[in-house]
């Protein structure tokens, strides 16, 4: 039984997965930290579309026909190949990507490194193209079906099958990112594309423009500017402190997706900030069985395991998480995980990233 009256952190606090488990877990000599207030917005500039006329063809061969999704800095088009018939999608800068230096190095690089992963579980993408005059643009194949963050937005959750399908996909195009040397950064439900079973089967990844790319130097320390390359709410500790990512950061991340699909909520549901950064970096993820009472206990291993704070006691890479997945599917025994390497609590690498985890902690 939760004990409300021992601690005092008022029930209205208790809207966080991770809070709540802290704080009914904990003796009362170690209370969790409420949640702050939440501030209220921030206006930001507009993110204007690049005006497309009816019809207009870009790059000299792709005939935009009309606009199909957009997000933060892009807007993709259906659009016709007049070189080969072919139905596309292109994905186009908006005005103020295109203008800022640090978001457009990170499109071109991520798009130009995602040509180079040939996977059936990853977006084809089959040209990028930097007109003198016009915005950047990406050709790539044309998906059908829709992200799962709109899956499970209807739905809730899924069940345990369903989500060790998709993790399975999801490992294994990340598993061939990897290979080629490629960190996604940025592995949550909005970049998980469910095809349409009459269109294909399985998971895409999509969107490599916050992807760390081997040999490529960082557009943001080249410009003097410190970004969050990623989304806070899957982010690993070592990405939001500055330090070197890895394969294991998205081991981390695809265990944060695990979380939402098994139980329909984040582990820190928190709006941005340093309270929800600081979690990330210090409190444990709850095992998902916390909220879902039937779950398959080798799921909650794989979580827990995969979003261990530090990035040592984490799968050590993509494959070894897909080797787990494999034995759910096949209701076998999961491999023995060794003993944690160290502690589990993550140790900053970089004076940047002691001063950043610093500045987090003054925050409380």
């Amino acid at each position: 039984m939760p004990r409300l009256s021992s601690h005092p952190l008022p029930p209205e606090a208790l809207r966080c997965a991770a809070l709540r488990y802290i704080y009914e877990t904990t003796p009362p000599t170690q209370p969790a930290v409420a949640p702050r207030p939440k501030a209220p917005p921030v206006p930001r500039p507009a993110k204007t579309a690049p005006v497309v006329e009816p019809r207009q063809v870009v790059g000299g061969r792709y005939e935009l026909e009309r606009a199909i999704d957009q997000g933060g800095t892009a807007i993709i088009h259906r659009a016709r190949d007049l070189a080969t018939g072919d139905v596309r999608a292109v994905k186009i800068l908006k005005d103020h990507a295109a203008q800022d230096p640090i978001l457009r190095a990170c499109f071109l690089t991520g798009a130009r490194a995602a040509m180079g992963i040939s996977h059936p579980n990853v977006v084809r993408v089959l040209a990028v193209n930097e007109p003198r005059e016009g915005h950047p643009f990406a050709v790539m194949e044309l998906l059908r079906g829709e992200s799962l963050d709109a899956t499970v937005g209807r739905e809730r959750r899924l069940s345990s099958e369903v989500v060790v399908a998709l993790a399975r996909d999801v490992a294994r195009g990340l598993a061939a990112a990897h290979a080629t040397g490629i960190v996604h950064s940025d592995v949550k439900p909005e970049n998980l594309f469910l095809q349409t079973a009459s269109y294909g089967s399985g998971v895409k990844i999509i969107d490599f423009d916050l992807a760390w790319v081997p040999g490529v130097e960082d557009p943001a320390e080249r410009h003097g500017r410190l970004i969050l390359r990623g989304t806070a709410k899957y982010m690993a500790p070592e990405q939001i402190l500055g330090d070197p990512v890895d394969a294991r950061t998205d081991v981390y991340a695809l265990g944060v997706v695990l979380f939402r699909l098994l139980t329909g909520q984040l582990p820190f549901d928190l709006e941005l900030g340093a309270t929800l950064l600081r979690h990330h970096v210090r409190s444990p993820v709850p095992p998902p069985s916390w909220l879902v009472d039937d779950l398959d206990r080798r799921l909650d291993a794989v979580v827990v395991r995969a979003t261990k704070k530090a990035p040592e006691n984490r799968y050590p890479n993509m494959k070894a998480l897909l080797s787990d997945l494999d034995a759910i599917s096949l209701d076998l025994a999961l491999s023995a995980p060794a003993a944690p390497a160290v502690a589990d609590c993550y140790a900053p690498r970089s004076d940047r990233a002691r001063e950043a985890a610093r500045a987090l902690d003054s925050a409380a």
